[in-house]
């Protein structure tokens, strides 16, 4: 069985203190494990050696009393000397990616296969459907002040035009920021009544990393800048419109694969790049340790877990 004990608060973080009194506690209800992703943030100030630190001197304490204790390496990588997890008695974990992708596709009315990402269901793959552009069906121009490309509020859209069709929309800072998610984009599609929908992501922030979101109706983000331009480019072109640019009839034809198989490439486990690294370090001057941090090596990176109702700090999640 899984027990759980709450030391930690998201916006505030926590005390030493708890932490120890979990550990305790846990200790004395008899568990067999203990797994951490909980750390310090840097080495001890005070204290002549990490391994003396109030925290992993618990954590002796618990395997003396025969507790397996695993503990995160740290999320410093990829630099070298970030390890939190000290000491000899820890087993210390880093996180690996492995070689496991869920790939999605978007087939375009000209016959061009656009990857992306998307964890749904398909639509029927022997039809094609009518794609319109989230700024081409709005109900009128005054909306423009809620962002209405971002697909977040089914109120600003002509249902009419929708219903039936794949909804395109755009992938704008406010994603990378929280303030718009890919959850919301299919909350609204559904409400439309749209077959599925797309989200091009036309500039790529550095270090920006995309990750599969599990969705109910068939959606995919087109995480390529480059192939986000050819549906763009696709649409435009089978899109006719008027002089004022209203559009005159919606042409653009294409359909959305299956996104829930994943590929596997057979290669080995890699360290991920936001793991940390040794060498482990015995104070706050980071003078080396003679140990072998990490202990060892587990998947870290797209991993299925379950995910708590009240958890609001990822708006994708929420609620799932």
């Amino acid at each position: 069985r899984i027990a759980v004990y709450k030391a930690l608060y998201r916006l505030f973080g926590g005390f030493v203190a708890d932490v120890v009194a979990a550990i305790d506690q846990a200790v004395y209800d008899g568990v067999d494990i203990l797994s951490l992703s909980v750390g310090p943030n840097s080495p001890p100030a005070a204290g002549k050696t990490t391994f003396l630190n109030p925290f992993d001197a618990t954590l002796l304490g618990a395997v003396k009393a025969g507790v397996f204790v695993a503990q995160a390496a740290g999320n410093g990588g990829p630099f070298p000397k970030t390890m939190v997890s000290y000491s000899p008695w820890i087993a210390s974990v880093a996180a690996a990616i492995d070689d496991r992708r869920y790939k999605n596709h978007l087939m375009l009315g000209n016959g061009k296969i656009l990857a992306g990402l998307g964890l749904s269901p398909s639509t029927h793959l022997n039809r094609t459907y009518t794609l319109v552009a989230a700024n081409d069906v709005l109900l009128d121009s005054s909306v423009m002040k809620y962002s209405p490309t971002d697909c977040q509020r089914p109120e600003v859209f002509n249902k009419k035009l929708i219903e039936g069709n794949i909804l395109l929309c755009g992938y704008s800072f406010n994603f990378v920021v929280g303030s718009s998610s890919i959850k919301k984009v299919s909350e609204t599609a559904k409400a439309l009544g749209a077959a599925g929908f797309v989200l091009c992501v036309e500039n790529v922030s550095p270090g920006a990393k995309f990750d599969p979101v599990p969705v109910g109706l068939p959606g995919i983000l087109i995480s390529d800048v480059s192939n986000s331009k050819k549906l763009i480019d696709y649409y435009n072109i089978s899109t006719p419109r008027d002089w004022t640019g209203r559009v005159k009839s919606f042409k653009g034809l294409g359909k959305i694969g299956e996104g829930l198989i994943p590929i596997l490439h057979k290669s080995a486990p890699q360290v991920a790049l936001f793991s940390a690294r040794g060498p482990n370090i015995k104070d706050f001057n980071f003078q080396e340790a003679d140990l072998l941090k990490p202990d060892i090596l587990a998947p870290g990176s797209l991993i299925w877990a379950a995910w708590s109702p009240n958890g609001t700090d990822e708006a994708n999640y929420v609620g799932e």
